[in-house]
């Protein structure tokens, strides 16, 4: 059973294969989880991360921005773990991953959210 379902407030990890080139990942259906770090593998291209989220299940999707105006960026390097800000991420739904450089296909990234 999927910690989202239950609401326990222990870590979730979610994989995620990132596509080749610059295009968005797949969209993470977050489940009233908070995003609280991205595992990268080693064979992830340096990049600067942004995200989308949608409102409506994935039908549009909007840059995320700050409260002033600017938009969330994570610097992101083989074999690293960026740690986040979750209170970012406290609303979304479903969100997307850009990465700012093209990725080689099957670089991969572990979502780390949990419930709080």
């Amino acid at each position: 059973m999927s910690l989202k379902d239950t609401y326990i407030s222990a870590l979730e990890t979610i994989s995620l294969v990132m596509p080749a080139g610059s295009a968005p990942s797949d969209p993470v259906n977050l489940g009233g989880l908070r995003l609280f770090a991205i595992a990268l593998s080693s064979a992830f291209t340096a990049c600067s991360l942004t995200f989308q989220m949608s409102p409506d299940d994935g039908q549009s999707w909007f840059d995320l921005l700050d409260q002033n105006g600017q938009e969330v960026t994570a610097t992101a390097l083989p074999s690293s773990c960026v740690v986040l800000e979750p209170k970012q991420f406290a609303c979304l739904k479903h969100i997307r991953i850009r990465c700012g450089t093209a990725q080689v296909q099957g670089s991969t990234m572990m979502l780390v959210a949990r419930a709080v």
